[in-house]
């Protein structure tokens, strides 16, 4: 099954979206994008550098992953209009 997976830096102009031929493909280039984002260090979401982390299906059809400077996202596509996860993701937080 297909799926999208979003990436980028918050509070910049720059957003690049890729559909992906299969979600083990997808987990692991997501998985990869957090270890990357956050330059190896341990940290409440450390699993989500692990490609097991990222395991889509109809009942949780994206998983998501943010710091306070970047944003990845991982959707399923099965025909179910979810919309863009970067629409938001992107944003700062004020509070950060």
């Amino acid at each position: 099954m297909k799926c999208v997976l979003e990436f980028g830096n918050r509070g910049g102009c720059y957003v690049e979206a890729q559909t992906l031929p299969t979600l083990k493909l997808g987990a692991k280039l997501a998985s990869g994008l957090v270890h990357v984002f956050r330059n190896g260090r341990m940290g409440k979401d450390w699993p989500l550098a692990n490609s097991l982390c990222w395991k889509l299906s109809r009942t949780q059809p994206r998983i998501t992953w943010t710091s306070s400077t970047h944003f990845v996202s991982l959707t399923i596509l099965d025909d179910v209009p979810r919309g863009s996860a970067s629409a938001t993701l992107w944003k700062k937080d004020n509070a950060a």
